[in-house]
């Protein structure tokens, strides 16, 4: 992969430093550009460094200038062999502002000069071993307006069987939705909400539900959440409940993934 755009795109999603969050929903559908790399373990520190040097300000200006309505870093807390160790991302609610985005990076790059760009090139090739992107589509999502240095982001995901999404959709509003919704409402959610690929790279439909939190408690507390939306149910009510999940859900499909934000801005949505 060429360093041409300088680490150019993004994945999700993080918290110590809350400014002035405000609450809006999302009054449209929000693409998400998603670069995940695998970076060699010795090289952890000066992949988030190079991202800082070279990226960041480059994101920060489109931030603000609002061609972006969300920028971000992650690292994986739980790897596997077949895994990403970090990613990048941004997001906005017109798949044109990319062409923006890239306009942006090459013009970086450019500046740089010929022979600092070979050294980039260089220096960016020798931390990794694979890579590849995604572009997502947010069908719901909800944030709160933050500028962060530290949170978490999980995602529970499924693949859905061969024309079940509505049936997900409407699983995911009865039964997760008002749980999120709740948890924001009283602090201990950052953002949530639902998505899937919109151009797909995958064989299969896979669709994502997902929050940030500000820390491992707060995570703790929406899985306890979630687990009491089950208890409360009589034994017949979680039987009817599973036969719905088993209507749309792929079986042996069902994923989660948990990373640790190191940069991330998104406005109110």
């Amino acid at each position: 992969m060429s360093r041409r755009t300088l680490s150019t795109f993004v994945l999700f999603v993080f918290i110590l430093a809350l400014a002035a969050p405000a609450l809006a929903q999302q009054s449209g559908t929000v693409y998400v550009r998603v670069e995940l790399w695998d970076v060699k373990r010795e090289q952890w520190p000066a992949f988030v460094k190079n991202f800082e040097k070279y990226d960041q300000p480059v994101y920060e200006k489109l931030f603000k200038e609002g061609v972006i309505n969300e920028w971000g870093i992650d690292g994986a807390t739980l790897h596997n062999p077949e895994g990403y160790t970090h990613g990048v991302w941004h997001s906005s609610t017109s798949m044109e502002a990319f062409e923006k985005v890239q306009d942006a990076f090459d013009a970086a790059y450019k500046a740089l000069g010929e022979k600092e760009q070979a050294r980039v090139e260089a220096e960016f090739a020798g931390m990794l071993i694979k890579h590849r992107d995604y572009m997502i589509r947010q069908d719901f999502q909800k944030a709160k307006g933050v500028s962060l240095h530290k949170a978490y982001y999980y995602e529970a995901s499924t693949a859905v069987n061969r024309g079940q999404g509505d049936n997900y959709v409407s699983y995911w509003n009865e039964y997760i939705k008002p749980t999120y919704q709740k948890l924001m409402d009283e602090g201990t959610i950052v953002a949530y909400g639902r998505s899937r690929e919109e151009i797909t790279t995958d064989a299969e439909d896979r669709r994502t539900s997902w929050y940030v939190v500000g820390d491992l408690t707060a995570h703790q507390k929406v899985q306890a959440a979630l687990s009491q939306t089950w208890e409360r149910l009589t034994g017949e009510q979680q039987r009817a409940r599973w036969a719905s999940i088993w209507e749309f859900a792929t079986p042996g499909t069902y994923r989660e993934y948990m990373s640790r934000l190191v940069h991330w801005a998104i406005k109110e949505q």
